[in-house]
């Protein structure tokens, strides 16, 4: 993306945010990536119903998004600390985590635009 001259702080910072948010929105455009994200949880979420005792292959195959049956497994998890709340952490934990890395990694560019706006100025902290 071409952005004019500008001098002045606050036009600059505005212009970086506009920058970072529409190259964020242009990642999504290249590829969906909640319905890969909903897909691979889905397929934990499976994989949790088949290897964890019938409480929490009653959540994970219950009503709602894969985000809400995930986050339902995984407070279940903490609440009944043994073999198959260890498990299940142990499949949905590395699905999830990898998808928060992914995400904050897209959305860089428009956070690092956030936090030289809020600084105030271009100098590093």
């Amino acid at each position: 993306m071409t952005l004019p001259v500008l001098h002045e702080e606050w036009p600059r910072s505005c212009a970086r945010v506009i920058s970072g948010a529409l190259d964020y929105a242009v990642g999504l455009i290249h590829g969906d990536r909640a319905a890969v994200h909903r897909a691979q949880l889905e397929l934990a979420l499976v994989e949790v119903a088949q290897r964890c005792g019938p409480d929490a292959a009653a959540l994970a195959d219950a009503d709602g998004s894969v985000f809400e049956r995930s986050s339902a497994v995984l407070v279940w998890s903490r609440q009944h600390d043994h073999a198959d709340g260890e498990l299940a952490r142990s499949i949905l934990h590395p699905v999830l985590l990898a998808q928060l890395e992914e995400e904050a990694a897209a959305a860089e560019p428009l956070l690092t635009a956030l936090h030289v706006a809020m600084r105030g100025n271009e100098q590093p902290s």
